[in-house]
């Protein structure tokens, strides 16, 4: 079977449609991580996204990468060789009690990770945030326990 330069871009585009979608729900997480059951907002979620994962990016690099050899620490490496839903239910596990967030942030923080793919990801370090997942956290507690 040979694939054709139309099935790249097909495949491209959908590609690109599924990692807006999970930038988008990081968006949608963060925005409702503190409201109330019934808020209802609308903002622009898919900007929303860009500081906490950047945010995310730095640090789950720290914890999972070994940047001097830029590649994945030893003990990620069982988990990342294992079943891809271990792999996701590990990386939600470590995100939701490291940073006590809801599904509603971890599960696209995971996806994003997933879709890059963690050899992938270890290869590049990413540029450091200039505030940590926790300050951004606590900036939007804040700001609904104001409202």
């Amino acid at each position: 079977m040979q694939i054709s330069e139309k099935d790249l871009e097909q495949f491209d585009k959908i590609s690109n449609f599924w990692e807006d979608f999970f930038y988008f729900n990081l968006g949608v997480g963060l925005q409702y991580e503190y409201a109330s059951g019934n808020t209802r907002y609308s903002v622009p979620y898919l900007e929303m996204w860009k500081e906490l994962w950047k945010a995310f990016n730095t640090e789950l690099y720290e914890l999972i990468c070994n940047s001097s050899k830029k590649q994945s620490k030893e003990r990620v490496q069982d988990i990342i060789t294992g079943d891809i839903r271990n792999l996701a239910i590990g990386i939600v596990s470590t995100i939701t009690s490291k940073y006590d967030v809801s599904i509603g942030i971890a599960i696209p923080v995971a996806a994003l990770l997933i879709k890059k793919g963690i050899s992938s990801y270890c290869s590049k370090k990413p540029i450091k945030s200039k505030k940590t997942v926790t300050e951004i956290l606590s900036n939007k507690k804040t700001v609904f326990k104001k409202s």
